[in-house]
């Protein structure tokens, strides 16, 4: 058997960097699931933490259930159920179980909050099997949790594959999630109980790191000696072996495609990583590593930050490890005046310049300054980066003096569930346009759609809205390529079921915008389409995925974007629909 999965995922340039919006909020039972909370007159939902990190699923109880369910196929099971926010039973029924392997295979670590807590669910959801056979011998609960480690989220991983009680594959899956998830004294618990049959080169290498751990180093390098003979020792597990048995080794190790059993042995020896090792390395695998003892400043605000763009450790840890690096007071100065951040510690130095102002009025300066340096890769504001700075602006109470932070401040609000603290800079905004601020006014009427998607109890805009939205848009300071992205979001708008309208349609089409965005292969669209279609809850919610490929909703192509939240609406999860609209909308600048 196969355990101990390699943590590093497939990365492309394209999630280098993104943002951060709203976590799925879990509606009640039998209905359509919201994202954000209430604003006045909209249905009630219970809310969720609005930047998603591991462990942040929908569990009423208080705490996962663990239970073992005698004969009932593993692959069945499940962390939630349909009653406590997750998908329905029948989310499989009709797709065929390989066609399901293969396709969630290919799910990717996402920087996209909506589409990680849409992720979450789908994996951890207890629901009937797929259709026909296993298209591998691991079968159904093993894809699912290693995509639960890949992607971020081994604790739950573990937790998942320990339901399945005595079954040697869900065995080593436990095993493998709980090394990943820092959950040592779990795993070698488990690696304890594996009976002789299931013994393999990978158990005698958890079994020697467990040796290790309890202080036999004797034991422990007899047991790598032996492994050594056998060529079933690599090179990497050799340096951590002697690490953890008393060879002296300070020298920086570098981590290439390292198992969680590296990792696990990294963070217990101690030992450095490469600093080209963190920039590699998968969500839980940054996570481990953001746990070494007496990791560097610099290493550990890297991994420390790639882990929570991924959904990994959650913003305070973030914010803590920017607190560590120490800063000059002129480069605290120049973090706010200088070129914008083009690393971790240059975001770390505008964070320290931020909290560090003196006097609200300083801070609101260098927080705005911090807004405009934060972009995302599809040019709007980075979101996932001014996370950090909530707190601050959830705290501020809008006045006419704080009307530059406005309309950035609103959109972080909107994204981070507080429509109703969003809608307070709005109210600011449409205020001061009344008394003669026309950029204020332009500012509020640019945020109509925005505030429209976090209302579910409408799907239509008056006459002049979307109008006025783009000619707001037209004058004063806008992003480029203006045309090309209002035109991704009035398609996003119809793929959500608005009446947009032919007005504003026809002020975008004089300007004969290029598209933008990125296409996903054909197939998986027109596969998307077939299984909304035929209400394929689980088969189009994966479908959604495996298009987005683990980038911004702000990356896709109009129809592609249009396509997908329409698919989502069909299978009633339009309050994830909607949260990925909104996260197009404010990647794209708008």
């Amino acid at each position: 058997m196969t355990v101990f999965q390699r943590l590093r995922p497939r990365w492309t340039a394209a999630i280098a960097a993104a943002f951060l919006l709203p976590a799925a909020a879990f509606a009640q039972s039998g209905g359509p699931l919201r994202l954000v909370p209430q604003l006045p007159g909209m249905e009630t939902a219970p809310s969720q933490p609005a930047f998603p990190s591991q462990g942040d699923v929908p569990n009423p109880g208080g705490g996962f259930r663990v239970e073992t369910l005698g004969a009932v196929d593993p692959g069945a099971l499940g962390l939630i159920r349909e009653q406590e926010g997750g998908l329905p039973r029948s989310s499989w029924r009709g797709s065929e179980r390989a066609q399901i392997e293969r396709l969630m295979s290919q799910l990717q670590p996402s920087a996209s909050p909506a589409a990680l807590t849409l992720m979450r669910r789908l994996l951890l959801s207890e629901a009937e099997l797929p259709e026909g056979k296993s298209a591998t011998r691991r079968g159904f609960l093993a894809v699912r949790v290693e995509r639960l480690t890949v992607i971020g989220d081994p604790d739950a991983g573990f937790q998942l594959a320990s339901m399945a009680g005595n079954d040697m594959t869900a065995q080593s899956l436990a095993i493998d999630a709980a090394f990943a998830a820092g959950r040592d004294d779990d795993a070698c618990r488990l690696a304890a109980g594996v009976p002789s049959e299931g013994r393999d080169a990978a158990w005698s290498r958890a079994s020697a790191f467990c040796r290790a751990l309890a202080g036999d180093s004797i034991a422990a390098g007899i047991q790598t000696g032996l492994l050594r003979e056998r060529s079933e020792a690599d090179p990497l597990f050799v340096t951590l072996m002697g690490s953890l048995t008393g060879l002296p080794d300070a020298s920086p190790v570098d981590l290439k495609e390292p198992t969680s059993l590296h990792l696990a042995m990294l963070r217990a020896a101690k030992r450095i990583p490469t600093s080209a090792s963190v920039d590699n390395l998968g969500p839980a695998g940054a996570r481990l590593v953001s746990d070494v003892e007496g990791l560097p400043p610099d290493l550990l605000l890297r991994a420390t930050e790639r882990a929570f763009v991924y959904g990994g450790v959650p913003v305070e840890n973030l914010r803590s490890a920017f607190e560590g690096v120490q800063f000059k007071p002129q480069e605290l100065t120049a973090a706010t005046t200088g070129k914008p951040p083009g690393d971790a510690k240059g975001r770390a130095a505008l964070y320290q310049a931020v909290v560090s102002a003196e006097g609200e009025a300083a801070r609101i300066k260098a927080l705005n300054a911090a807004f405009d340096r934060l972009k995302s890769r599809d040019g709007g504001f980075d979101l996932r980066a001014g996370a950090v700075y909530l707190d601050i602006v959830a705290s501020t109470q809008p006045a006419p003096a704080l009307l530059d932070i406005a309309p950035r401040a609103a959109r972080l609000l909107l994204v981070a569930g507080q429509p109703e603290r969003a809608g307070e800079w709005l109210r600011l905004m449409e205020w001061e346009g009344r008394t003669g601020t026309v950029e204020a006014a332009r500012a509020a009427v640019r945020l109509t759609p925005l505030f429209r998607l976090v209302d579910r109890s409408s799907t239509r805009f008056a006459s002049h809205e979307l109008v006025d939205w783009v000619d707001a848009w037209r004058v004063g300071s806008r992003p480029d390529s203006f045309e090309s992205r209002a035109v991704t979001l009035l398609s996003a708008l119809q793929g959500l079921g608005f009446d947009v309208g032919p007005d504003a349609w026809n002020k975008l089409a004089a300007a004969a915008a290029p598209s933008i965005g990125r296409r996903p292969n054909v197939a998986i669209m027109q596969a998307m389409r077939s299984a909304a279609q035929a209400g394929r809850v689980g088969e189009t919610v994966l479908l959604a995925l495996v298009a987005l490929d683990g980038q911004p909703a702000a990356s896709l192509e109009a129809d592609a974007l249009a396509t997908t939240l329409d698919a989502l609406v069909r299978v009633d999860l339009e309050a994830e629909a909607r949260a990925l609209a909104l996260e197009a909308a404010i990647g794209l600048g708008l």
